[in-house]
């Protein structure tokens, strides 16, 4: 997403989204949105589309760490070490 932040077709990826019919990759994809400071409207539709339930941002890694309000997900995984090999 990073990579392509400038040619990626924000409304079809929504749409994807949409199709896949999965809370947990409506709120990962918010929530990446945002932690890359990608501004786009569709975070404004992705929000509107959360379901309450936490998910956790790595399905593959143990169930700990902090929970986002915003995006009701479970953050298992170390922030700036994703951010720091995204930016290599």
């Amino acid at each position: 997403i990073h990579q392509s932040k400038d040619s990626l077709r924000f409304d079809t990826l929504l749409d994807y989204s949409k199709r896949f019919n999965s809370p947990a990759v409506i709120k990962r994809l918010g929530f990446l949105l945002e932690m890359l400071n990608i501004e786009h409207p569709i975070i404004n539709d992705l929000l509107q589309l959360r379901t309450t339930a936490y998910v956790l941002l790595d399905p593959e890694l143990p169930s700990n760490g902090k929970y986002t309000d915003r995006w009701r997900i479970r953050i298992n995984i170390d922030v700036e070490t994703l951010i720091s090999a995204i930016y290599q």
